[in-house]
């Protein structure tokens, strides 16, 4: 406002704008990924589900080490396809007792690892003898 007419003035100024095009890539990004994702649920007893990307076809190793670094369970050693694939990791079949365990997937030579946690319930015969009074 000028204040000493009392009128109001507008100042235009010619602005350029220019169009930029964004696309969105993230399912490209994903689809082109090497990745192995969290598993879940996770604690779990007694399966889990354990998901992984690849890029391009490739011979895939996906294995399984107690927190000691022995392999204990080989879950994958075979070709498989470009793209996402799960496994259901059911533990029932390895006899493998409640702690930390990590898994790695090998593939194409690009290799990641991820820790997981098995709990075992104790079986009824374990729960008896917890409850039974030790003799001196």
């Amino acid at each position: 406002m000028d204040n000493s007419t009392g009128t109001y003035q507008i100042w235009s100024v010619p602005i350029t704008i220019q169009l930029v095009d964004v696309e969105d890539k993230t399912d490209v990004l994903l689809l082109n990924d090497f990745e192995l994702k969290q598993n879940y649920p996770n604690p779990f007893n007694p399966n889990t589900i354990i998901e992984f990307n690849l890029p391009v076809g490739s011979d895939v190793s996906l294995s399984v080490f107690d927190i000691t670094g022995k392999e204990v369970v080989t879950l994958l050693n075979e070709f498989k396809e470009a793209g996402p694939h799960k496994i259901n990791f059911v533990t029932s079949k390895f006899n493998l007792s409640s702690g930390v365990y990590f898994y790695r997937l090998d593939a194409n030579g690009l290799t990641q690892s991820r820790p997981c946690l098995l709990y075992t319930s104790p079986s009824p015969r374990d729960r008896t003898r917890s409850r039974m009074p030790s003799s001196a």
